[in-house]
C-alpha cells in the first residue's frame, strides 16, 4: 500500500529540529528539510511562520534567552 500521509511538522529553528530527528533516527531524503521516520515514512521541517502559534505556549525554544 503506498503510503497515505505526508507530514510537515513547524519548528523554530531548522538547524536543531534538523540534528533533533537526525540523533532520533531519521533519515535524510532529496530535498530540502526532508526525512524518512526509521519506520520510512517521509516528512518535512518546515519554519514556523508567523502566524502560527507556538507548539508548546509558555515554553522557550532551547537556546532561547531567559525571560526578563
Amino acid at each position: 500500500m503506498p503510503q497515505q500521509m505526508h507530514l510537515d511538522v513547524m519548528v523554530d529553528d531548522l538547524a536543531v529540529a534538523t540534528d533533533a530527528v537526525l540523533a532520533l533516527g531519521a533519515l535524510p531524503l532529496r530535498g530540502d528539510h526532508v526525512f524518512a521516520d526509521p519506520a520510512g515514512h517521509p516528512f518535512c521541517l518546515i519554519p514556523r511562520p508567523g502566524w502560527a502559534a507556538p507548539v508548546h505556549p509558555g515554553v522557550e525554544p532551547a537556546g532561547a534567552p531567559p525571560p526578563e
